[in-house]
Formats: C-alpha cells, sequence, structure tokens
C-alpha cells in the first residue's frame, strides 16, 4: 500500500494527533449516554485521518514524460459522440474518456489542456498538471442537447488549437507540444471550412483517434446535460444512426501530420512517439502508479457528518420542547 498526504508528514501527523486528543478528550469527559456518539466520532476523525493520507493499492509503472511536454486534448462533443457503439453498445465518449485518462497516464508530468468542440469551440481546461483537475474536467464532459445542435464541424476547433498552441510556443518556446484529436469524423454542419494545417508546425507529434463504425449506431438525445432516454430520429421519424468516416480523419491526421487510431475497446490506446532532443524525456524514467482508495473513507467521513447533522437536529427539536415548556411553566407560576 502507498500513501501520498495532502499535507506534508509532519504536518499531518500533528493534525491526526490533535483531532484524535480532541475526540478523546471528549468522549473521556462526556457522560455515558452520550458516550456512543464520540465512538462514532473517533471512528470519523479516523476516517478523515486515513482519507488524507491518500492511501493506494497496487504497483504498476507509467512513464514520466518530460515538465517540458504539453498534450492538448480536442473532444468531439457533437450529438454523434452519444452514440451507442463502443464495446458493449456504450457512448463513444465512454471510450473518449477512457483513452484521454489512458494518455494522460502515459504523459505523466505533462501539462494538459482540453478544447471541446461541436458547431464551435472551447477551451474547458486550460494547460496544467493538476490530474485531478483532468478527472473533473472528464466528468463534466456531456454530449451537446440535441435542442440546441445546429449542426457539428469537424473542423470548429481549428483556430481555437492554433490559438493554445501559439500562446504556449510564445509563454514556453522550449515546451514540445503534443496534440490528440478525437472525433468520428462526422460532418453534419453546412460550414465545412476549416483546416488544422496551421498546428501542425507548432507540435512535435501526436494522433488523430477516431471513434464509431461505418455501419452506424443510434443516438441518444441528451437535455442539460442529461439523457432522456429516447433517440434522434429523421425526418421521417426514424431512429437516425451515426456513422464513422474514416476520410474524414485521414484528412484531419493529414493536416497535422500525424498517424490515425481508428478505436475499439479491444485495443490499447498508444501515445505518440515523440522525440526524445525535443522533449528532453528520459526514456527509462518512470513513476509509480497507484489506484486510490482515500474515496472509501471519505464515504466513511461523509456518513459521520450525516449522524452530526440529525444529532443537531434532534438537539434542536429538543431545546424549542424545552423553551415551550418552561414558557408554559412561567406562564402558570405568573397567574
Amino acid at each position: 500500500m502507498t500513501f501520498a498526504p495532502v499535507l506534508p508528514w509532519i504536518w499531518y501527523w500533528v493534525t491526526l494527533i490533535g483531532l484524535l486528543a480532541i475526540v478523546i478528550l471528549g468522549a473521556l469527559g462526556a457522560p455515558k449516554s452520550r458516550r456512543a456518539r464520540w465512538l462514532v466520532r473517533l471512528v470519523g476523525v479516523a476516517c478523515l485521518c486515513i482519507a488524507m493520507a491518500r492511501p493506494g493499492v497496487g504497483d504498476r509503472a507509467a512513464t514520466l514524460a518530460s515538465d517540458k511536454l504539453d498534450v492538448i486534448f480536442v473532444v468531439d462533443v457533437s450529438p454523434s459522440i452519444a452514440a451507442l457503439d463502443w464495446g458493449n453498445e456504450q457512448e463513444r465518449l465512454e471510450g473518449v474518456r477512457e483513452d484521454i485518462r489512458a494518455l494522460a497516464e502515459q504523459h505523466a508530468g505533462a501539462r494538459v489542456s482540453v478544447i471541446t468542440f461541436n458547431s464551435s469551440a472551447a477551451q474547458v481546461q486550460p494547460l496544467m498538471r493538476d490530474r485531478s483537475a483532468l478527472d473533473h474536467t472528464l466528468e463534466r464532459l456531456t454530449p451537446e442537447d440535441y435542442w440546441y445542435t445546429q449542426g457539428s464541424s469537424i473542423y470548429a476547433a481549428a483556430d481555437t488549437l492554433q490559438d493554445v498552441l501559439r500562446k504556449s510556443a510564445e509563454h514556453y518556446p522550449d515546451h514540445a507540444r503534443v496534440v490528440y484529436y478525437l472525433g468520428d469524423g462526422e460532418q453534419t454542419s453546412r460550414d465545412t471550412y476549416g483546416s488544422f494545417s496551421g498546428s501542425a508546425e507548432l507540435i512535435s507529434g501526436g494522433a488523430v483517434l477516431g471513434y464509431g463504425t461505418t455501419e452506424g449506431a443510434r443516438i441518444p438525445k441528451y437535455d442539460d446535460g442529461e439523457p432522456t432516454g429516447r433517440f434522434i430520429v429523421d425526418l421521417y421519424g426514424e431512429e437516425g444512426l451515426s456513422t464513422a468516416d474514416p476520410a474524414a480523419l485521414e484528412d484531419i491526421a493529414g493536416q497535422l501530420n500525424v498517424s490515425v487510431q481508428l478505436r475499439s475497446v479491444d485495443e490499447p490506446v498508444r501515445a505518440a512517439e515523440v522525440t526524445i532532443d525535443e522533449t528532453e524525456i528520459d526514456a527509462e524514467a518512470t513513476i509509480r502508479v497507484s489506484y486510490p482508495l482515500y474515496w472509501i473513507f471519505a464515504c466513511g467521513v461523509c456518513l459521520w457528518l450525516l449522524a452530526e447533522t440529525w444529532w443537531l437536529t434532534q438537539g434542536m427539536r429538543d431545546l424549542r420542547r424545552e423553551r415551550a415548556a418552561a414558557a408554559i411553566l412561567g406562564g402558570v407560576e405568573h397567574e
């Protein structure tokens, strides 16, 4: 088991000892009828302290990228990215999330940014090394609501990507930059203008990752970022199918001068090969990665807080009753 405390070890131990001392002293001074509550508090504080230590299990090696590498993910969030042909009828977006997490791990140590696009594009995460921020960004990725879509353009992110790359080159000229384009290649917008060629000279590598099948799959409708349980239909009321367009993906890859990977759940995603001289990556450098367990103990803390809320509610109710009884008693004595 591994530990990575949120505080320096010395302050972690000071916090742990202080919290446990407060709870133990409170339990010793409490009446017997209240000691059960203090036992719950002791368990809650113990869960909090363990969660702060961020325990993990497992131990596997991950390639450590240089801190002079910027990785930009360009992600399709048009309605078709929800089509159900990833693995066992999962949404394509699920495959996108899995691949981004895997690539971020293979590029451990690099700064990461996320750009999403449908009919327009936006940078939803600036370049940063915070892995938890990336996880949060991925959790919030949802297909565009069908009611508001104006058709998707596979080139919509071209200008935004080039702008992000240029700013990276201006502020960090010694950094290498890698771009991953993740989408199905389906063009539903009439606006077919756009090109990623301007970004090619600013990157050291990357890949176009394609999702979906040429046979097509049904597309769930989303509303307010949540699936409605219904499917997108065509003008004749029939369920529409979203089909991947490998030729369009090849075109984008040619503009960026990178390779294409047509993705499936059965094959692991491959990180782009970047020249060591450009990124100063030590091919032998590795870090140890473990599966986090802190969330289990964080759930224990939540249960403790719920118990405290219940006890507080009961205490307020008892206090109101005592006040009401005292008011009645005071009125009788006055008479």
